[in-house]
């Protein structure tokens, strides 16, 4: 499967980066500011309905309290993510 193909399908999970390392896995990450009711093991399952044939190497959420005032990218500073070999 090419690199393009993937993250295209990445983008139907939508994610809002992902990173393809040299080792051959993919991250995949959501920004959040709430969470409602998302947890990594749901986009862990997404990425596994997208690539029945995934293997997920592990999850995590990065969760970064508010700071306030004007701190620009606040909002997005707390991510899940899901790291996979396809």
């Amino acid at each position: 499967m090419k690199r393009s193909e993937i993250k295209a399908k990445i983008e139907e999970c939508f994610a809002d980066t992902m990173t393809f390392h040299k080792d051959g896995t993919i991250t995949a990450k959501w920004g959040y500011f709430y969470r409602h009711d998302r947890t990594p093991e749901k986009y862990a399952e997404k990425i596994k309905e997208a690539f029945p044939g995934a293997t997920i190497i592990e999850t995590g959420d990065h969760w970064h309290a508010f700071v306030g005032g004007a701190k620009s990218g606040s909002a997005q500073d707390s991510y899940m993510w899901v790291r996979f070999k396809v």
